[in-house]
């Protein structure tokens, strides 16, 4: 297949949260709109928790939502082809034993080269109080050591150009690579992640996000959309140099989607939502305003589609399912964004619905 759909690993919770549904959401419309194979990509792995236990009603949630991809890729269940990636990465020289200044927590969530620390008072893990950067989740101060790593070194200019949807994300990404290139990113870590490498006779335990990270390379297709959210941004650059190496003419599109904010709290109910497609709708155009990083459910939408019919709510998907060719001599990049900011904006998609209806 020339082209596929593939969402960035999408991790599974103990409690089964509705936001974790907007992106296989969007993967769905895409595949219909590119009539191509769309895989539902999903992140089991995991060093501090047993995601595994979860995943079943996450599953069931896509289920009971109708989503429908065509396959799961789940990266438990790829452990020994990940590796291959890593021993690849190895032996190109990408992937060098440094000795390094460590920074680590007690409870180890954090795990830090000194020379990689962000320049900002909190990062995700750690927030900095006076003098000290102290853990975010066991609250003990950061201890520093010099330890043998393996060290992941960012080659210059791969990081540039990544096409990404929305446009307004590339100097985000462009800043981004400025920041990461030729710096060295400490992969190891001295607790057991379950994932190790032998290096030159010394087993060393691989981060688990830089692990799962090399998917693509799995992924066999001459041009991949890869679909996440706005708030990933970091794994979607990890990704793509990762992928760049191994090929260097990547044609990968990336669409970034904001976060739907009030999907938690503001709609607790929306499982007990009446009428599944309508929300599902309501989800999907919540997701595809990408002029702002943040959306909000927009509840009159899904007030007006749950008054539809089953006729007219078929009629509706026709028009939001349907297919779009792609022009001649069109790239990828183009023809996905034309589809996403024309084809998916809602009232483009409403317009073009309420014409046929007048039409019929």
């Amino acid at each position: 297949m020339e082209n596929k759909i593939i969402t960035l690993p999408i991790k599974s919770y103990s409690e089964q949260l509705i936001g974790t549904l907007i992106v296989p959401s969007i993967a769905e419309v895409m595949r219909h709109k590119l009539d191509t194979e769309a895989t539902l990509s999903v992140n089991l792995l995991d060093s501090f928790q047993d995601r595994g236990k979860y995943y079943e009603g996450f599953y069931n949630l896509i289920k009971d939502n109708n989503i429908k991809l065509d396959n799961v890729w789940i990266d438990s269940k790829n452990k020994e082809e990940l590796k291959e990636c890593i021993y690849n990465l190895i032996q190109k020289g990408y992937i060098q034993e440094r000795k390094k200044e460590i920074k680590k927590c007690k409870c180890s969530k954090v795990e830090i080269n000194s020379d990689i620390l962000e320049n900002k008072k909190q990062g995700k893990l750690y927030t900095k109080i006076g003098e000290n950067l102290v853990c975010n989740e066991c609250h003990s101060i950061l201890e520093t050591s010099i330890k043998n790593v393996l060290i992941f070194k960012v080659p210059e200019k791969i990081g540039e150009n990544i096409k990404i949807i929305p446009s307004r994300l590339q100097k985000s990404l462009v800043n981004m690579n400025k920041y990461m290139e030729n710096k060295e990113i400490v992969i190891s870590r001295n607790r057991n992640t379950g994932i190790s490498v032998d290096y030159n006779h010394t087993k060393y335990n691989i981060d688990v996000d830089f692990f799962w990270a090399n998917y693509l390379d799995l992924i066999k297709s001459k041009e991949k959309l890869v679909i996440g959210c706005e708030e990933v941004l970091y794994p979607i650059y990890l990704t793509s140099i990762l992928e760049r190496i191994r090929n260097p003419k990547s044609d990968t599109v990336y669409l970034a989607v904001p976060f739907v904010k009030g999907l938690e709290k503001d709609i607790m109910d929306y499982n007990n939502l009446k009428s599944k497609e309508a929300k599902k709708l309501a989800l999907i155009f919540s997701a595809t305003k990408l002029k702002n990083s943040k959306s909000k459910w927009e509840d009159n939408i899904y007030k007006y589609f749950s008054k539809f019919n089953d006729s007219k709510m078929r009629d509706f998907k026709n028009v939001l399912y349907g297919k779009i060719d792609r022009k001649e001599d069109e790239s990828f990049y183009d023809y996905v964004d034309r589809v996403v900011l024309q084809e998916m904006n809602y009232q483009k998609v409403l317009k073009k619905f309420n014409q046929r209806e007048v039409v019929r």
